[in-house]
């Protein structure tokens, strides 16, 4: 038996999980956010700016290695095209 379709199963109720407390990080931040003064504001803007410039420079790197492509991780392309769609609806919001 193949061990790639337990991993995908679980991976997948793995997601499912982690999309219920990005719900919850987003509230938080937004609570948090709004309670900052102008400078703590632009501390946390920076950080964010240079998380998201981090993760791309991460995503330009990988490499498409089969084992990891098997498990149902994104390539290369397909991760900074991912990417490049959070960076305008999730992460542009943000700011």
């Amino acid at each position: 038996m193949s061990v790639v379709r337990p991993l995908r199963d679980r991976y997948q109720h793995i997601a499912a999980d982690e999309t219920e407390h990005a719900d919850l990080a987003w509230a938080i931040d937004a609570w948090l956010f709004s309670r900052l003064t102008e400078a703590g504001q632009a501390m946390v803007d920076a950080a964010r700016s240079a998380a998201v410039r981090q993760l791309h420079d991460d995503l330009v790197k990988l490499t498409d290695d089969p084992e990891i492509l098997a498990l149902g991780v994104p390539d290369r392309r397909s991760a900074l095209r991912l990417f490049a769609g959070l960076d305008v609806a999730l992460w542009s919001q943000a700011a």
